[in-house]
């Protein structure tokens, strides 16, 4: 709980009370403060000066004078003493205290209430959307989803259960998180948007005939197509096409055996007879003698047959493959004739012979070996070696046989393996030899070579290093040296040539070697090569008045924003801003420099931050702009051009009003005309003689004004009404028709008695005595614009005025407050959303908005499966019933109050109602009822339907429930009807029955308590 005290405390020149200095001073003259507080009030000081008492102030939290008393203010009469709209505040003696915030705020410390956002703290719990509003929040879900009865969770709507979630009929409807998909369109249709939602029939005969044959026709049905019967000769290959039929495979076709058949498309033709014979293939085929003539062809015997004939040959000859000729018969193809070696062919005969090297035996048919190296050796440079049927030469060790077979070359040892040589092999006629290079020496083995070290004598010439080798050696120079191109000297490297010898500054070459430094504003690292920065800001900042820098090698000083660096560059000398544009503040602001900046201020009446001071529309306008922004003064434009001055208040009921009348009857009296009120502004705003009436209607919404009624003082102790009116109050009154009007709340209890309730501000019906009033009749209610005293002989305004109290209670001081009027929820699931916390009862939409039709009350079930339900009937049939097909009621046995149906009334078949559903924007229907089932139902079912589906069945047996009416059959208590189903019509349907099958003083049945909601 925020408290808030106000403490008075003594001046440092004050005497507490009943002190002795002042005593002591003013003895002589007889007066003391020890007495009484010397008459001063206890909570004030007591002062003797020049044998006077004096009193002193009253303490803060109280008026009045030490001397005439100190009387405790009552600061919650005022603006509620600063506390939050939303918490009570309660006086205390010389203080006050605000009340604790209500559930969903946090208190500020200073008497305010802060919304907490619930949102801000993982989503709030919401599933998906959370929305924060005024001390509470709602959970929402994204289309496609439904919010669950937890208020939290959202629950996948399914599209398909709803008009098949606007598929095409031919197609599947599968739901899915957050949507639905449509199947494909079946064989024989196009799927016209490509989403299954539109399913046309295909014209597969405009389309090379449907497949058909070209011989048919093509008709097109649905989804389909059928082919035309197919011609004499063709056979339907039943698949739309017509396949020849080939007569041929039948009989030959009817031609001659001998003859070919030739299937045509329809038919066939027969080939002509084949060689030998006479005659056509339709008609026969006989057979020729070709013996007859040229000897048929042969070259030898012609022998004829039936349709042909044959060529044969003499003994010796064999036929040719062209069947007449006659070729030799090659006896050398069997057996090799019978020779040993080479049998030759010859016409009608052969002859044997033998290869070379061979001589043909006296037998001619065998062979006898021929001994070559009889004769010059056989031609070989070596030796020759005779074998059957030839001979071969050879060559002796150190020499191979050479290509042509005859001659002989030398063999080069050294191709195998060097000839095993360590280093060199040389080749030479019939043997090799084995050699070393130079840095080597041959091993006494005649094949290895042995190394000989060269740095033995005079280092090998080298200057510094001398380092053998195998077969060699090299010369190198120590580190800070290179070898010259002599490749024995050394000469000086001067390391800094490469990459700066790995120095990052300065590098410096000596003999041998070479050194790194840095330069100012570097030291040497401990690494020898790399500099580190010196950071001069380390030792008083470098000398700089405010920022130091360092930078690589050096630093610099800088000043902070609204200074600017002075020319010794260390100091800062201040900006003076507002030299510039004004500072950059708003045209209708003050800018003041300050020490390296500058403030902005509107000037007095504007509100804003000094940087934009925009004349508004409205104190709700400024409120929005500037939710900070205090109650006062400020300046307006409520048509957009002319600028008014008006009192604004910031806190009361969610702040945001605008003051456009305040009347003091105490402080002015009545000095003007009631219509001479529409524009008044003698006096500041607030200050008791004060009207914009005039701007009225450019202050309410496009739709709505909420108005604001105050008395401050009078007999009657302080009140308020508030509440929203669906018009300006100046065109609208007795003559017109009073305003529409929501949400009233007043201070005051029930309407006066003879009174008629309030029904909103309208021109006053007693035009010469108020301008605006908030009743008609014999009433008078909440003057505006008061032009006589009223009431208890005191000037001021009667609040109300009846018959029976026709002084009526007064306020001597009124104001009037408007501010653009909040639109109506559209239904109790809006009501919900904004705030999750509403409870069930009576509440106002407005469907429609600002459309025409005029808002009405509706009861809001805030609870059942989630809540957020609009309902729109309750019907129990206590009165009977309207609107349905069959409207008879009952209270016969068994039960005793009055249904829809019951005992001998209703039996099979059904009755229904069409409910209109008032415009109101929903996506799913609820109905509940109690169904009774009575007398000898035995396994048929009752049910009840919405739009025509069902949202309850079931069957009933014989055997359930007891007996109640004595006609020898149980009967049954209600079934409970509940079923929700998704639906957006402007109307819905209800349907209950039964499939009884008897009549209705067998079996009947009954309904009651029925309840339409939509959401």
């Amino acid at each position: 709980m925020a408290v808030l005290a106000m403490i008075s405390a003594c001046g440092d020149d004050e005497m507490p009370m009943g002190s002795d200095a002042g005593e002591m001073r003013d003895a002589s003259m007889g007066v003391s403060c020890s007495t009484g507080n010397g008459g001063c009030d206890p909570l004030t000081t007591c002062s003797v000066s020049a044998g006077q008492i004096a009193c002193g102030a009253c303490p803060s939290g109280y008026e009045g004078t030490g001397a005439s008393g100190c009387t405790d203010v009552d600061e919650c009469a005022t603006e509620n003493g600063g506390c939050s709209e939303l918490v009570e505040c309660t006086n205390t003696p010389g203080g006050f205290t605000c009340g604790d915030c209500p559930e969903g705020h946090v208190d500020d410390g200073a008497g305010g209430c802060t919304d907490i956002d619930e949102c801000a703290t993982e989503n709030g719990g919401c599933d998906q959307t959370c929305t924060n509003s005024e001390g509470v929040f709602a959970c929402s879900c994204e289309e496609g989803f439904t919010l669950n009865a937890d208020g939290h969770t959202c629950d996948d709507v399914d599209e398909c259960a709803v008009d098949h979630g606007g598929c095409d009929a031919l197609v599947t409807c599968t739901n899915n998180t957050g949507g639905r998909d449509c199947g494909l369109c079946p064989l024989g249709y196009d799927d016209e948007n490509d989403d299954g939602t539109s399913c046309v029939d295909i014209d597969e005969c405009e389309t090379d005939n449907g497949g058909c044959s070209e011989l048919v026709a093509c008709t097109n049905t649905e989804g389909g197509f059928t082919c035309g019967d197919c011609p004499e000769g063709y056979l339907d290959d039943g698949a739309g096409g017509c396949t020849d039929i080939d007569e041929c495979e039948t009989d030959n076709g009817g031609c001659d055996p001998l003859a070919s058949c030739t299937n045509t498309a329809g038919d066939r033709t027969c080939g002509a007879c084949p060689d030998g014979y006479t005659g056509t293939g339709e008609t026969g085929c006989t057979n020729v003698d070709e013996c007859q003539t040229d000897n048929g062809g042969c070259e030898q015997t012609c022998t004829d047959d039936e349709g042909d004939f044959a060529c044969s040959c003499r003994s010796g000859f064999v036929l040719n493959a062209d069947g007449a000729q006659c070729d030799d018969v090659n006896e050398c193809d069997t057996a090799n004739g019978g020779c040993e070696q080479t049998c030759t062919n010859d016409e009608g005969d052969f002859a044997c012979s033998c290869r070379s090297g061979f001589v043909l035996n006296a037998d001619g048919a065998q062979c006898d070996d021929v001994n070559e190296c009889d004769a010059g050796n056989g031609g070989c440079e070596q030796t020759c070696t005779n074998g059957e049927g030839d001979f071969a030469c050879s060559c002796g060790s150190g020499f191979v046989l050479n290509a042509d077979g005859a001659s002989c070359d030398d063999v080069n040892e050294c191709d195998a393996g060097n000839g095993g040589c360590e280093q060199t092999c040389t080749n030479g006629e019939g043997d090799f030899a084995c050699s070393c290079g130079s840095g080597f020496v041959l091993n006494a083995d005649g094949a290895q070579c042995d190394d000989v070290n060269e740095c033995d004598a005079g280092n090998g010439g080298c200057e510094q290093t001398c380092t053998n080798g195998e077969g060699d050696f090299t010369c190198s120079c120590r580190s800070g040296f290179a070898l010259n191109a002599d490749g024995a000297s050394c000469d000086d490297v001067n390391e800094c040539d490469a990459s700066n010898g790995g120095c990052e500054q300065t590098c410096t070459n000596g003999e041998g070697d070479f050194t790194c430094s840095c330069r100012s504003g570097f030291v040497l690292n401990a690494d020898g090569a790399s500099c580190d920065d010196v950071n001069e800001c380390d030792a008083g900042n470098g000398g700089c008045e405010q920022t130091c820098t360092n930078g690589e090698g050096d630093f610099a000083c800088s000043c902070g924003s609204g200074f600017v660096l002075s020319a010794d560059g260390a100091s800062c000398d201040d900006v003076n801003e507002c030299d510039v544009d004004n500072g950059g503040c708003d045209e209708n602001a003050t800018c003041t420099n300050t020490e390296g900046g500058r403030t902005c201020a509107c000037n007095t009446g504007e509100p804003g931050d000094g940087l934009d001071c925009t004349v508004l529309r409205d104190c709700a306008a400024i409120h929005t702009a500037h939710p900070s922004a205090p109650s006062g003064v400020y300046t307006i434009a409520p048509n957009g051009t002319t600028v008014v001055s008006t009192y604004c208040d910031m806190t009361t009921a969610g702040g945001g009003w605008t003051q456009i009348y305040d009347q003091d009857f105490a402080e002015f009296g009545n000095v003007r005309a009631a219509s001479a009120w529409i524009s008044v502004s003698p006096t500041a705003p607030n200050g008791g003689d004060y009207s914009i009436l005039d701007q009225l209607p450019n202050l309410g919404s496009a739709t709505y004004y909420e108005l604001r009624y105050e008395w401050l003082e009078g007999p009657m102790p302080a009140g308020y009404v508030q509440w929203t009116q669906d018009r300006s109050p100046l065109v609208v009154g007795d003559a017109t028709g009073r305003a529409a009007i929501y949400g009233s709340t007043t201070s005051l209890g029930s309407t006066p008695a003879g009174c008629q309730p309030f029904s909103g501000l309208g021109v006053s019906q007693q035009t010469n005595n108020t301008l605006l009033d908030g009743d008609h009749g014999s009433c008078w209610w909440w003057g505006v614009g008061v032009s006589n005293p009223h009431g208890d002989g005191i000037n001021g305004i009667p609040t109300y005025n009846t018959p029976e109290e026709p002084a009526g209670n007064s306020a001597r001081h009124v104001r009037l407050w408007v501010r653009p009027g909040r639109a109506l929820p559209v239904s109790c699931a809006a009501i919900r959303t904004a705030s999750p916390s509403a409870p069930s009862g009576t509440y106002t939409i407005d469907p429609d908005g600002s459309a025409g039709n005029a808002p009405f009350a509706v009861t809001c079930d805030m609870t059942t499966a989630g809540g957020g339900w609009t309902v729109i009937s309750v019907e129990d049939f206590t009165g009977g019933a309207s609107g349905w097909t069959n409207n008879t009621t009952s209270t016969a046995c068994p039960y005793t109050t009055q249904t829809l149906g019951g005992y001998n009334v209703f039996a099979g078949g059904s009755v229904s109602k069409t409910y209109s559903l008032r415009g109101v924007p929903h996506g799913e229907a609820r109905v509940t009822a109690r169904y009774y089932s009575i007398d000898s139902w035995d396994g048929e079912a009752g049910f009840v339907q919405v739009d025509g589906a069902d949202i309850f069945r079931q069957t009933f047996t014989l055997d359930q429930g007891s007996l109640r009416c004595g006609g020898g059959w149980n009967d049954r208590d209600a079934a409970i009807v509940a079923g929700t189903r998704a639906h957006s019509g402007a109307s819905l349907v209800v349907t209950a029955g039964s499939t009884l099958d008897q009549a209705p003083n067998d079996e009947s049945w009954a309904l009651d308590d029925v309840v339409v909601m939509i959401r």
